[in-house]
């Protein structure tokens, strides 16, 4: 293991350690550390996939990708455009349903339980398996707003429940002292990195026990790309997090596992896979090679 590896871990709470004590914040001087304030997170979960396909009418996107996240830690998907990682993303909490013409097929087990085949309360699923994209800053919405809407999602209505989640989940994504006295400012104002750091935050309102987090990073200044990527790091001892980032480097940086999806003949598909160190340390694929030093995708 390189130094920036072994420092990653070491920082990182033992899973069960960090789930009793609660979530994290920033001290005084920028470092993380956990505090309990009534947010409970649900234990992190194991995420399997098995050779999950998923077709768009005629067109395959993925094919037989396997790989597993292991809980409580970052799995970063990474690969060229057209590779599959925001379609694979989708279908793991089965956002996929609502596109017309889309199949999807294999295994998506959540601890052992197979949500593709499986009766599930997909309102339940998704709350338990927030997925984060990055979208257009709602007009004429405030940050209270947009994060009661969430919460309405959840059927979370009574006062000093909504007041506590709002509270917890800013807190956990280093917006607490931003947005101090300013719930009502519109989201719109904010910069790119705190949009993203909110659109986190709706997602953690419902205390999931996972993440899906597209490209969280693309298009935001250096300063704004390392908030966001203490911000994940921390949370990571609490929840699992599977991460699609548009630049391999940022893997590298704060994941614990990596996968290379690849198209082939235009469908994605798993090339390469190992824990970050043996995986950019060891290429052990001509394309995991060519990818990671920027000279394919």
């Amino acid at each position: 293991m390189d130094s920036r590896a072994a420092e990653r871990s070491s920082k990182r709470e033992p899973i069960e350690t960090s789930v009793a004590r609660g979530p994290t914040r920033r001290d005084g001087g920028g470092a993380v550390t956990s505090q309990h304030h009534g947010f409970e997170p649900r234990r992190p979960c194991r995420i399997e996939l098995k050779d999950v396909s998923v077709r768009y009418g005629t067109k395959r996107a993925i094919r037989d990708v396997s790989f597993v996240a292991p809980a409580g830690r970052i799995t970063a998907v990474i690969g060229p455009s057209g590779s599959g990682r925001s379609t694979l993303l989708s279908a793991t909490n089965r956002l996929t349903d609502a596109v017309g013409r889309c199949r999807t097929g294999g295994a998506v087990l959540i601890d052992d339980v197979d949500v593709l085949q499986t009766e599930v309360d997909l309102g339940r699923l998704r709350g338990r398996i927030g997925l984060v994209v990055r979208r257009p800053a709602p007009v004429g919405v405030t940050v209270r707003r947009y994060l009661e809407l969430a919460l309405r999602e959840h059927d979370v209505v009574e006062a000093e429940a909504v007041r506590r989640r709002i509270a917890d989940a800013l807190r956990l994504t280093d917006l607490s002292v931003e947005l101090r006295d300013r719930l009502d400012r519109p989201v719109s104002e904010l910069s790119p990195a705190a949009l993203l750091l909110l659109a986190l935050s709706r997602a953690l309102v419902a205390e999931p026990a996972a993440l899906l987090i597209d490209e969280p990073t693309l298009g935001i200044d250096r300063a704004g790309t390392e908030r966001i990527e203490r911000v994940l790091t921390a949370l990571a001892g609490s929840m699992t997090i599977i991460l699609a980032p548009h630049d391999p480097a940022q893997a590298k940086r704060i994941a614990d596992r990596v996968v290379l999806l690849w198209p082939v003949d235009g469908v994605g598909c798993v090339m390469d896979e190992a824990d970050t160190h043996e995986f950019f340390a060891k290429s052990r694929q001509a394309e995991t090679a060519a990818f990671v030093s920027g000279g394919a995708g």
